[in-house]
């Protein structure tokens, strides 16, 4: 079966899991770090598979790149694949946030 980002984030019910999209380079992968309006250990409000397309926040990694906080592009599509993360010590992001301050970007949609 198929699966999105909402899916893997209910079956962990936590953040911190790692993605590859099909599209990106094998040295390329995210890393999940919040889900707007879900709180760890929550599920997401709404009905599956798009829990009404809430926003996903990352931190993007590429080979011989600094990472990078992003919102993650088509969350609800099936173009992503859960990875086992790779051992790594959190870093200094490009734009100037660490990860420990990402991890629970206080968004509003617009």
């Amino acid at each position: 079966m198929n699966e999105n980002i909402y899916h893997f984030y209910h079956k962990i019910l936590d953040f911190g899991f790692c993605v590859r999209r099909s599209s990106w380079a094998l040295t390329t992968f995210a890393r999940v770090v919040y889900v707007e309006g879900v709180k760890p250990g929550k599920p997401i409000p709404g009905k599956p598979p798009y829990y009404y397309n809430p926003h996903v926040y990352a931190v993007l990694y590429m080979a011989k790149r600094k990472p990078e906080a992003i919102n993650l592009s088509v969350p609800g599509g099936y173009s992503y694949e859960l990875i086992e993360c790779p051992p790594f010590e959190p870093k200094e992001l490009k734009n100037g946030f660490t990860y420990t301050e990402v991890k629970y970007i206080p968004t509003e949609r617009k």
